[in-house]
């Protein structure tokens, strides 16, 4: 499988009394499928919680920070995975789509791209919607501001 060269985002805003401090990091990586892509994102919530860690040691060892501090997620982009129940295949001027319905995104679903990591053969399937609830599969999404953008994977 091609790898391709993607720009992962990651940020969480603390407050601290009064006042919000935002963490962020940014990495271009490597990727060929959706399970590295979980991974590249979990190393980077963990870098930027280090970040977080390391502020606060340095930063605040003498300041009592109220019990709730208003934690809030500020990010890019996250993951989501649900029972994929249907696959559907349609046609758009001309053009082959294939997309995913599940869980929360049973009414309009999500694109599949020829990147995503999958053992469906997804060429062999007729156009229209198919039933896949048997085979008991997940797919993993990519959400981009509450919006699902693409399947990673469906397995």
């Amino acid at each position: 499988m091609n790898k391709r060269l993607l720009r992962l985002e990651f940020g969480i805003t603390r407050r601290y009394g009064d006042h919000e401090i935002y963490f962020s990091m940014t990495e271009n990586v490597n990727i060929s499928s959706g399970r590295e892509r979980v991974d590249a994102y979990n190393s980077l919530i963990s870098q930027v919680n280090h970040q977080i860690a390391h502020y606060e040691k340095n930063h605040l060892p003498h300041v009592k920070l109220p019990q709730s501090s208003g934690n809030a997620v500020v990010a890019s982009a996250l993951l989501d995975s649900f029972n994929a129940d249907k696959l559907v295949v349609e046609s758009k001027s001309g053009k082959r789509y294939v997309s995913v319905k599940g869980g929360r995104w049973a009414k309009f679903g999500v694109p599949i791209y020829p990147e995503c990591e999958t053992d469906l053969p997804l060429d062999d399937y007729d156009y229209g919607e198919h039933d896949l609830s048997e085979l008991g599969l997940t797919a993993t999404v990519d959400i981009v501001d509450g919006t699902p953008k693409r399947t990673l994977s469906i397995k």
